[in-house]
């Protein structure tokens, strides 16, 4: 009965993080509002969808890897968890050298943006959530839910208050809502540096270790991609057809509607960490899944 209990506590604190972390678009939704006219908001959201198009390619499968192998008895933890976290720290260097190598051709000829310099943001906004996001994912394996929820908070504090002063404050318009996102994701990459450390200096790593990791986690990545492009693909039809502006507007009433989604990741966040980490916890996932949906149709009707 107890990892049932510590399953609905863990759940509660995951679902507060992630509502924080997913908040910060929320709480900026005044700020797009007021400071940016529709056509702005709509680069804004655009920007965003390409952050999470980039974002299932940086992690490529293997946060669901990561999570099958590092709890298995029979494998060295401290090898597995080196090996994952050097892979990730030199794809993701390669991937956002590449984003900032060819910035220019991304933001013309791809996502027709108006600056490359945002691309050039969005290069270090993803190698820093890549990179902390697998150490957030060891926080959750090890049920250190507090640190996540502290990690989260500040994150979202630094975010907001950075946006916020750069855009009231010295008008930097849509850069400073990317370099305020950014300056979050930097800060919780330096808050987890000591998890960093202690991961890299444990284990050795290890090409067969990484060859099981790539093996699992790459079937996951055409399947998360496609299904990003059903969920995502809207705001660049709608840019391609009507313009920024109508991005803009239809942007900020999708993310008005999408607040059930928040006690969805609550369960998912803690149901594959504790799955993982309690061999015989066995919670019905069809009663979570109930659970969720009416949820989300009580918060749906409010």
């Amino acid at each position: 009965m107890q990892p049932i209990k510590q399953f609905w506590k863990n759940s509660a604190i995951y679902g507060l993080g992630s509502i924080l972390v997913r908040a910060i678009s929320f709480f900026l939704l005044p700020l797009y509002t007021n400071a940016f006219t529709p056509s702005e908001t709509g680069y804004i959201f655009l920007v965003f969808t390409f952050i999470a198009f980039a974002q299932i390619i940086y992690s490529y499968g293997q946060d669901s890897a990561f999570l099958q192998f590092y709890k298995q008895d029979s494998i060295d933890k401290d090898s597995i968890g080196r090996t994952s976290l050097l892979l990730l720290i030199t794809t993701s260097i390669i991937f956002s050298s590449v984003i900032i190598i060819f910035a220019d051709l991304i933001t013309n000829n791809i996502l027709n943006l108006e600056e490359g310099i945002w691309v050039i943001y969005c290069s270090g906004i993803l190698f820093f959530d890549a990179v902390s996001s697998r150490i957030m994912t060891l926080i959750r394996i090890q049920e250190h839910a507090l640190t996540y929820l502290i990690i989260s908070m500040l994150n979202v504090i630094a975010s907001l208050l950075t946006s916020y002063i750069l855009v009231i404050n010295y008008n930097f318009g849509i850069d400073g809502i990317l370099i305020g996102v950014l300056v979050g994701t930097i800060l919780r990459w330096v808050m987890l540096i000591p998890h960093q450390i202690e991961t890299l200096s444990k284990g050795t790593f290890s090409f067969i270790f990484a060859k099981k990791l790539l093996k699992f986690g790459l079937p996951f990545f055409p399947a998360a991609f496609f299904y990003l492009i059903l969920e995502m693909s809207d705001r660049y039809l709608l840019f391609w057809i009507l313009g920024p502006e109508a991005v803009g507007v239809y942007s900020i009433g999708y993310k008005l509607g999408s607040l059930a989604l928040f006690i969805i990741s609550a369960f998912n966040f803690e149901y594959f960490s504790t799955r993982y980490s309690v061999s015989s916890f066995v919670l019905p996932y069809g009663f979570i899944g109930f659970l969720s949906v009416s949820s989300a149709i009580g918060v749906s009707n409010l």
